[in-house]
C-alpha cells in the first residue's frame, strides 16, 4: 500500500513510516525494511520500503487473514488498487475529493459477497460509486445520502451510467449503458420547520415559524411551550444564529420525517401515489 495522502497521518502504519522509516536517508531508495513486533496474524512482522528516487511516498505490505473456516474462498493476501486510486478522480465523470473509492475495489467486494440481482445497500452513498458499480454488475441497489450536494452528484453519476459511462470498470465488464433507477426523498415532518428556521433572515421570521411549530409541529419531550417566550429580552438579545439553534433544539428529532407507520395519518398529507410506492417498497401489499 502506497503511503500517501491521508494514509500518512491517519493510518497507524503510515504514521510509523513517517516517524521511523522516512528519516533513514542513509539507506538506498526502495530499501526493504522488516519491522518486528507488528501485525496480528501468524507473522509478527511487517515489511516497509523506502521511497523510490525522486519520490516522497514509500509503502508497506499488509498482512493476510489466516482463518480458513470463516471464508468460503481463499484469496491471495495482497490486492493492489494503487493505480485505480491514483486515477479515481475522473471515474463516473463527477468530482468528489477525499472520499472517492475506485470502481475496481467496490466491484471486487461486490463480486465476493453477492450474486447478480442481489440487493446491495450503501447507507452513506457519497458520490454514488457503490450504486454505479452495482448497476454495471447487474445488481439491484439501495443507496441513502443526506447531503444535497452529494445527492446531485449521485443522480448525475447514475444518469451517466445509464447513458453508457466508459470510466471505471466499464471496459472490463463491457458496459454499454441501459437500465434505470428511482430517486425518492423522505416525506418531511419536523424537517420542514428545520429548513425554514435555517433559511430565516430575521427574528420576525422565526416568530412566525415558532407559531406554526406550536400549532402543527412536534416538540421535544423536554420542551414546555408555555415556558418559551421568544419576545422575552433574553431571547431577543441572542444572535440570530443562536436563536435558530434554540428553536431547532425544541423540535422532536425522532419526527424529522414521516414514519412509514404513519403513512395513512391524514395529518401528514401523504398522497395516494406515494402510499403505493411505499407499500411496494416494503412489500406490504
Amino acid at each position: 500500500m502506497s503511503i500517501r495522502g491521508s494514509i500518512r497521518e491517519k493510518n497507524s502504519s503510515g504514521r510509523f513510516f513517517v516517524k521511523y522509516i522516512e528519516p533513514l536517508t542513509e539507506f538506498p531508495s526502495e530499501t526493504l525494511f522488516k519491522v518486528p513486533n507488528m501485525g496480528d496474524d501468524i507473522f509478527d512482522y511487517r515489511y516497509f520500503y523506502s521511497a523510490p528516487d525522486g519520490k516522497k511516498n514509500g509503502g508497506y505490505f499488509q498482512g493476510m487473514p489466516t482463518s480458513s473456516n470463516v471464508t468460503k474462498k481463499q484469496y491471495a493476501n495482497f490486492y493492489n488498487f494503487e493505480k485505480e486510486y491514483n486515477n479515481v478522480s475522473g471515474e463516473g465523470n463527477v468530482s468528489f475529493r477525499n472520499g472517492k473509492k475506485p470502481e475496481a475495489l467496490i466491484a471486487f467486494l461486490i463480486d465476493v459477497f453477492t450474486n447478480p440481482k442481489d440487493i446491495v445497500l450503501d447507507y452513506h452513498l457519497g458520490c454514488g460509486t457503490t450504486s454505479a458499480v452495482a448497476h454495471k454488475l447487474q445488481r439491484r441497489y439501495i443507496g441513502m445520502e443526506q447531503m444535497d450536494s452529494q445527492i446531485s452528484l449521485i443522480k448525475t453519476r447514475l444518469q451517466n451510467v445509464i447513458s453508457g459511462d466508459s470510466t471505471g470498470i466499464s471496459q472490463s465488464v463491457d458496459w454499454q449503458g441501459g437500465g434505470s433507477f428511482i430517486y425518492c426523498e423522505l416525506a418531511k415532518a419536523n424537517q420542514r420547520f428545520a429548513d425554514e428556521i435555517e433559511q430565516a433572515s430575521n427574528s420576525n421570521d422565526l416568530a412566525v415559524i415558532w407559531g406554526k411549530i406550536q400549532e402543527i409541529g412536534f416538540l421535544s419531550w423536554k420542551v414546555n411551550p408555555q415556558e418559551i417566550d421568544i419576545s422575552a429580552e433574553d431571547f431577543i438579545q441572542m444572535s440570530l444564529e443562536d436563536q435558530k439553534r434554540f428553536l431547532i433544539e425544541c423540535l422532536d428529532k425522532n419526527l424529522l420525517y414521516v414514519p412509514y407507520s404513519e403513512i395513512d395519518n391524514a395529518e401528514f398529507g401523504i398522497s395516494e401515489s406515494d402510499k403505493i410506492i411505499n407499500n411496494q417498497f416494503y412489500q406490504t401489499n
